[in-house]
């Protein structure tokens, strides 16, 4: 946990608190598993602030912060009973978000999750995203290939993908899902412009998305460069991600066929492409062989 001058991060919660009416941050909660530290830190921010605060945990695999042996996850047996003690349910939201892989024994068990839920605990399952250190095992990624149908790579995901893109309106039903294109399938779970968007940073500058981190030409400014028309002036030199996010990668790979190489759209259709990602690599693709630029300078002239 950090510290400075003085301070940790509980100071830092309860500035925050009173200053923006809310907080919150994401751990993988080791520190938690201490029952005495988690009493004190839930008292002492309902103590000093009023404010709603939400602690949010990756718990999986590779954070290694379950505990098979009696199927449970203790920082958070910790925090909910430091959170009883204080009264703090309404006041002190947990969330967790679990990874899972195309393999079912190194995953969190679905009941696990269904039993925190029922003590008040949000919980979600994501596909994991072989990203950083995680591109080390990016065979235990879900993913499908892009020119085919077959989900069978997803593994134990599927099941979960579908009901979810179902109450999300992406799909009718589980036959659609098994049916539809994987291609077609990304281009609906496509997120590029669509969700809060957030800045990454890496190294000395902000980048508009994690896959082009370090990659110059999508990088929104210096980090403490950033001015309140940043944002737009780096949208307006790049009118492709515009076309991105009203059309999807794909949409885009056809509507300006003219201008990609056959080579690049025939290895862009043999790619299999991770559902985290739903299109990401295929952009990074893009941007690596050159084309994304020229795809870029044709959206702009159609303004």
């Amino acid at each position: 946990m950090w510290q400075g001058d003085g301070m940790d991060l509980l100071h830092l919660l309860i500035s925050a608190g009173k200053q923006h009416g809310r907080t919150g941050f994401v751990s993988n909660g080791y520190v938690f598993e201490k029952t005495d530290y988690a009493h004190e830190f839930i008292r002492g921010y309902v103590d000093e602030c009023g404010q709603p605060l939400l602690m949010m945990f990756s718990v999986d695999f590779i954070h290694e912060n379950y505990d098979a042996a009696t199927d449970s996850i203790p920082f958070l047996d910790s925090l909910l009973s430091a959170r009883a003690a204080y009264a703090a349910e309404k006041q002190v939201a947990l969330s967790l978000i679990s990874h899972w892989t195309n393999r079912p024994e190194i995953n969190i068990p679905l009941h696990v999750f269904r039993n925190y839920e029922q003590q008040g605990v949000q919980c979600k399952i994501d596909d994991f995203m072989a990203w950083g250190s995680g591109s080390e095992i990016a065979d235990l990624s879900c993913y499908v290939e892009v020119s085919s149908r077959d989900k069978t790579s997803l593994g134990p995901y599927a099941d979960l993908l579908a009901r979810q893109m179902v109450l999300q309106d992406k799909i009718t039903g589980e036959e659609e899902f098994r049916e539809l294109p994987n291609a077609e399938l990304l281009r609906r779970l496509s997120v590029c412009g669509r969700a809060p968007n957030f800045l990454i940073s890496w190294d000395r500058d902000y980048y508009y998305c994690i896959p082009h981190m370090g990659h110059d030409w999508l990088a929104v400014s210096e980090i403490g460069g950033l001015t309140p028309d940043s944002w737009e002036s780096f949208h307006s030199a790049r009118p492709v991600l515009g076309e991105i996010h009203k059309l999807s990668i794909f949409g885009v790979l056809e509507k300006y066929r003219a201008v990609i190489p056959e080579r690049v759209l025939d290895e862009v259709y043999a790619m299999r492409e991770s559902i985290r990602f739903a299109g990401c690599s295929i952009c990074l693709r893009l941007h690596r062989e050159g084309v994304l630029e020229e795809i870029n300078q044709r959206a702009g002239d159609e303004l």
